[in-house]
C-alpha cells in the first residue's frame, strides 16, 4: 500500500447522543461510513497552517449522503433523530494497512441539509472542529480579585505582584 496512490479505508463515526460531559472513553459510537460520499473527499486539517502566533483548531470536512433524511436533526422519521444536535462527536478513522487509526476527533456545529435542483439528491456537508474551538469560545478569564478590587479605585499607581510562584523577589 502506497499512500497516496493507494485510497486508504476510512471509517467514519458519530457519537449519537452522547453526553458531552461525560468522560469520552464513555460515548458509543456508531459507523456511519456508507453515507459518507468519500469519492467527494474527507479533508482534515491539523497544526498550525503558518507561522501565525496561535494554531487553529484542527479541522474536517465531508458530506453525508441524506437521500433518507437521517442526517436532518428536524426529521421526525429520520434514524437519527433527537441524537443530533450541536456539538455531536464525530471520529475519523483510517487504515494504512496496520488496522483503524484515529486521524480525527472533533464536534460537529451544524448539520445543514441540502438538495440539488432537481429535488432527488440531498445530502449534508458538514465541518467538524476540534476541542480548541469549543475551549477559544466563551469569556476571557477573570483577572484576580486583588486587581479588579485596586483597579476598581481608580489608583495613581500599581504594581501587581502576581509574579509565578517561582519567583524569587518582587
Amino acid at each position: 500500500m502506497a499512500f497516496p496512490t493507494t485510497v486508504l479505508p476510512v471509517k467514519v463515526e458519530l457519537a449519537l447522543g452522547a453526553d458531552l460531559t461525560a468522560d469520552p472513553g464513555t460515548w458509543s459510537w456508531t459507523d456511519v461510513t456508507q453515507w459518507v460520499r468519500v469519492r467527494e473527499g474527507v479533508s482534515i486539517t491539523q497544526g498550525r497552517g503558518d507561522e501565525a502566533a496561535t494554531v487553529d483548531p484542527s479541522r474536517c470536512t465531508l458530506r453525508f449522503d441524506n437521500r433518507d433524511g437521517r442526517f436532518t436533526p428536524r426529521n421526525p422519521l429520520g434514524a437519527y433523530y433527537g441524537t443530533l444536535g450541536r456539538n455531536t462527536p464525530l471520529r475519523v478513522q483510517v487504515d494504512p494497512g496496520s488496522g483503524y487509526v484515529t486521524r480525527f476527533t472533533g464536534y460537529v456545529s451544524e448539520w445543514p441539509p441540502r438538495w440539488d435542483r432537481s429535488g432527488n439528491d440531498a445530502s449534508v456537508p458538514v465541518e467538524a472542529n476540534g476541542i480548541l474551538r469549543r475551549l477559544s469560545q466563551g469569556h476571557a478569564p477573570l483577572r484576580s480579585p486583588l486587581y479588579r478590587s485596586i483597579i476598581g479605585a481608580s489608583p495613581h499607581a500599581y504594581w501587581p505582584l502576581e509574579d509565578e510562584s517561582s519567583a524569587t523577589s518582587a
